[in-house]
């Protein structure tokens, strides 16, 4: 549990924050990275048989890393 909250708060803020142009799309963007990976790991982990947090946790840090070539400067 602690490690799916931490990685919700963490993840999808420093994802957004890759791509984002200014502060209302980073809000957004980090509300969707959080709404998309939580609901594909629901999915997902329901499909493979595997833990729920762990697969959130899995998605979001793969966004992050997705993102990180996409760091503006």
């Amino acid at each position: 549990g602690v490690m799916l909250i931490n990685s919700l708060l963490i993840l999808p803020a420093a994802a957004s924050r890759n791509v984002a142009k200014n502060a209302a799309g980073y809000m957004r963007l980090a509300v969707l990275i959080s709404l998309v990976c939580s609901v594909a790991g629901l999915v997902l982990s329901y499909y493979l048989n595997t833990s729920a947090g762990a697969a959130v946790v899995l998605l979001c840090a793969a966004v992050y890393f997705v993102t990180l070539p996409l760091r503006r400067k």
